[in-house]
């Protein structure tokens, strides 16, 4: 395959993405809004907002350590200790919702099985 038509996809994948992301946001809030259900619209909200709470935690104890291993990399985007504190607070918080889910999903199915 050419490199092309890696970069056609990739871009495809990336406008399906953000497509994807845009809708999951504004298409419930817009039904919300348009419906009047204002109960709705302002557990939608709080639930944004505490997903902006978690990531300012995690990003508050990730560090900001540039190893020798990421200067070296050669990428569009310079590592800095910000951007390096930023993607480790991404990855601190995909690690804690996944457990949450993970102990989310063993609990319900452990009192569904006891019902």
């Amino acid at each position: 395959m050419s490199d092309a038509w890696i970069d056609v996809s990739l871009y495809i994948s990336y406008f399906l993405i953000v497509g994807s992301i845009l809708g999951a946001i504004f298409l419930p809030l817009i039904f919300m809004i348009t419906g009047g259900d204002t109960k709705t619209l302002i557990r939608f909200l709080a639930g944004i907002a505490g997903f902006f709470v978690i990531y300012f935690l995690c990003y508050a104890v990730s560090s900001n350590e540039v190893t020798a291993v990421y200067e070296k990399a050669t990428t569009s985007i310079p590592v800095t200790p910000g951007v390096s504190k930023a993607i480790g607070g991404g990855l601190v918080m995909t690690y804690l919702i996944g457990i949450v889910t993970f102990v989310g999903i063993v609990i319900t199915e452990v009192t569904k099985f006891f019902k």
